[in-house]
């Protein structure tokens, strides 16, 4: 999951490319919400927002029961649209 959405291969997820995770997950804000957003995600998991989530920081936000906890099968819908 997280490589679909590390679109340039660095692994990081920037703002960008997270702000596509979180559209597929519902996510309506404008782009100044989405900034804040995604300032306090990367400071929720522990990730410094001018580099972005790497993949333990992905994987703490998809985990987090009171943040973006995804279910398998949620997880799943979102495979088998890549």
């Amino acid at each position: 999951l997280f490589q679909r959405f590390d679109v340039d291969g660095d692994g990081f997820l920037y703002s960008e490319e997270l702000k596509t995770f979180a559209t597929e997950m519902g996510f309506e804000g404008s782009d100044s919400e989405w900034s804040q957003e995604y300032v306090m995600i990367c400071t929720e998991v522990g990730c410094d927002p001018t580099r972005g989530l790497d993949f333990r920081g992905f994987s703490r936000m998809v985990d987090d029961e009171e943040a973006g906890y995804l279910e398998d099968e949620e997880l799943a819908e979102i495979l088998k649209g890549a």
